[in-house]
C-alpha cells in the first residue's frame, strides 16, 4: 500500500526551519529599522537647521521663527520614537525673531532629550550666531 503526504517527522523538520528562519528575519529588521529611526533623526535635525539658515535675515542679522509653512511637509519634523526634538534659541525679540539657535535629538533611545553634542546627541548649531 502506497502512502500519500509527509511524515509527521519530516513536517516538524520543515516547521522548525521556518521558525529558524523566521526568528532571523525578525531580529535582522529590528536591527535595520533602528538603524533607519537614527537616520530619520539625524536628518530631521539637519532638515530643522537648514530652515533656520534659510530664514536668517541678514540686515537684522537674525533668524525667522520657525513654522510648519516652512517645510515641504507642511508640519515641523516629529520624532519617530518617543524622543524630544530640543531647541535652544538666543533672545526672542518683539520682531519674532532669533539670535541663534541649536537643534539637538538623543541617538540613545533610554535618553529621552538633550541638549550637548556627543556620542549620545545629535545636535546642530547656527552659522551665523552661536548659542552655546
Amino acid at each position: 500500500m502506497k502512502k500519500n503526504g509527509f511524515t509527521f517527522a519530516e513536517l516538524m523538520i520543515v516547521i522548525t526551519i521556518i521558525g529558524i528562519f523566521s526568528a532571523i528575519g525578525v531580529t535582522v529588521f529590528k536591527g535595520s529599522s533602528a538603524g533607519g529611526i537614527l537616520a530619520r533623526k539625524k536628518a530631521d535635525i539637519d532638515s530643522l537647521a537648514q530652515a533656520y539658515e534659510a530664514t536668517y535675515d541678514f540686515p537684522t542679522q537674525k533668524y525667522k521663527i520657525l513654522v510648519d509653512a516652512d517645510f515641504s511637509s507642511g508640519r515641523l519634523p516629529i520624532s519617530p520614537d518617543s524622543t524630544i526634538y530640543s531647541f535652544i534659541t538666543g533672545p526672542n525679540a518683539a520682531d519674532k525673531k532669533l539670535d541663534g539657535f541649536k537643534v539637538c535629538t538623543s541617538l540613545d533611545p533610554t535618553i529621552n532629550q538633550c541638549l550637548t553634542d556627543s556620542n549620545k546627541c545629535y545636535c546642530q548649531t547656527s552659522t551665523h550666531k552661536l548659542i552655546n
